[in-house]
């Protein structure tokens, strides 16, 4: 059970009250400075001298309020500062090993965070790297656009063995639909180079049999020429031994 104590602290203001040791004069001050209240002008010297005389009698009090209040300071800098002293003093005992432990809290925790952030950069990279791995399935296709045929096959049958295996981790699925897709644009790719192929040796074939043809064309021709100049040349000596025959007849 809680038994409640009794607070005997003296407060700030209770402490100041106490230093100045008036607390007892308070009414009798109260009483001073009402005494002359009734005063509003001065009407001659006994009235003046009667102000003064009042005056100086509030003047005296205060300028003792004053002091003991200058004293009552001087004292409590006093004990301030001798209060900060035996403070520092006490504190040096003890502050020393308290930083010592701070210390060793503060190279735990800046090791932890060392750890925590090593832990985020290697997870990071190890995403990456599958990311950067199923980046490159991707792009099979693309490093395979005209390129022959037959390395496009060959990238096709790497493609068709190729193999998802624990290095792709919780992306594997991912890399499944990846590998499946690029497959499937390798086979296109494929049947349309070699439809492609198949096109340009058909085209170069006929541009080879068109240039056979032209070739016989031009040799039938020369040698038509030919006969024709040999025909041209036997018919102009036939004429001219008819020629000849002619005159001498």
């Amino acid at each position: 059970m809680e038994i409640a104590t009794q607070t005997t602290a003296l407060t700030v203001t209770e402490r100041a009250v106490q230093a100045l040791g008036l607390k007892e004069r308070e009414n009798d001050l109260i009483e001073l400075a009402k005494k002359t209240t009734d005063i509003t002008t001065i009407t001659n010297k006994v009235g003046y001298d009667q102000v003064h005389a009042s005056r100086m009698m509030l003047k005296n009090e205060r300028v003792d309020i004053e002091k003991r209040g200058q004293k009552a300071r001087d004292d409590a800098n006093k004990f301030a500062k001798a209060v900060k002293a035996e403070q520092d003093r006490l504190i040096a005992i003890i502050e020393p090993e308290e930083n010592r432990l701070l210390a060793l809290q503060t190279k735990w925790e800046n090791d932890l965070e060392a750890e925590r952030q090593a832990k985020i950069v290697a997870e990071k990279r190890r995403i990456d790297d599958i990311r950067a791995l199923i980046n490159s399935i991707r792009n099979w296709p693309l490093n395979a656009i005209n390129k022959p045929a037959m390395l496009v096959e060959q990238q096709l049958n790497d493609a068709n063995n190729y193999v998802i295996d624990e290095r792709f981790a919780e992306f594997s699925d991912e890399a499944v639909q990846v590998l499946n897709g690029s497959r499937k644009e390798l086979e296109k790719l494929y049947d349309d180079r070699i439809a492609l192929e198949a096109e340009q040796a058909r085209l170069k074939e006929e541009a080879a049999h068109q240039e056979r043809m032209r070739a016989e064309r031009e040799e039938l021709d020369r040698a038509a020429a030919e006969q024709k100049a040999i025909n041209d040349a036997k018919q102009a000596k036939l004429d001219a031994d008819r020629a000849t025959l002619e005159r001498e007849k």
